[in-house]
């Protein structure tokens, strides 16, 4: 979309033509991919027992052409990202988009290439990539599974030979957010404004075009699409995008997500 100036139906269609996306593409629009894959790479990693049902999942279906084009005026990319973290004791997950610098490790993963990143606190941050879709990634990965298994070598993580504790409760991640508004009524736009302004979530608010877009306080998607809700009267269509926390956007000389 961002680099071809095409729609969200046009890049998906050429996304399943080149095999990077399912004929339903359900799975991979709405984030449940990612999601079944952060639940593995979750239960390993935090030794505790984290299914797909329990990670909040947002996928991309309402970021459109004028998302994109606003994405290109503050220098930005967006990405579908799964996240999980286990600070004392407190699990948070969440799959969501997540708007980057353009001049970031993230932007820069593009057609069939994903990425994992993992943060150790001896280690650091550390980043796997490599090609995640398409035939011969596909193919090479279905050839070998069936090598290992017919020569008695294939290897796995033994989950039930682990201390694995049941989990019941996983947090939504709080982050700062990019809100695009479109209202229903031009005329009406101006009261919009004035609502925005007086909210004090909202750190900056700007006109682009058609549609007025803000930028939060940290708090989490599910209060945020909350308080959206309560503009339903005057927003006839929006999309919101976590910000990475390393970001920093900048406008016409001013800093948009920064609410000191």
């Amino acid at each position: 979309m961002k680099d071809n100036n095409l729609s969200f139906e046009e890049a998906l269609v050429l996304a399943q033509k080149l095999g990077y996306a399912e004929s339903d593409s359900s799975d991979d629009v709405d984030g449940y991919d990612v999601s079944r894959k952060l639940a593995i790479l979750s239960t390993i990693a935090f030794k505790k027992v984290i299914t797909e049902d329990l990670i909040p999942c947002r996928g991309i279906r309402s970021i459109n052409s004028s998302d994109i084009k606003i994405f290109k005026d503050l220098n930005c990319t967006v990405k579908l990202i799964g996240t999980a973290s286990n600070y004392n004791s407190r699990l948070s997950a969440s799959v969501e988009p997540v708007l980057v610098n353009n001049t970031s490790t993230l932007s820069n993963i593009k057609n069939a290439y994903n990425i994992i990143s993992v943060n150790g606190s001896i280690v650091g941050e550390l980043h796997f990539i490599g090609e995640g879709a398409g035939k011969n990634p596909t193919s090479n990965a279905i050839l070998c599974d069936l090598i290992d298994i017919v020569n008695g070598s294939y290897s796995y993580d033994n989950l039930s030979s682990r201390s694995i504790v049941a989990t019941e409760t996983v947090h939504f991640i709080s982050g700062e957010y990019y809100v695009r508004l479109n209202p229903i009524v031009e005329d009406e736009k101006d009261t919009l404004i004035e609502l925005l302004k007086k909210a004090p979530w909202v750190c900056k608010t700007i006109e682009f075009e058609n549609n007025i877009v803000i930028f939060t306080d940290k708090l989490s998607s599910s209060d945020l699409e909350k308080k959206v809700a309560n503009l339903s009267f005057l927003v006839k269509d929006y999309s919101f995008i976590r910000l990475d926390e390393n970001i920093k956007i900048k406008y016409q000389n001013q800093t948009l997500n920064n609410c000191s």
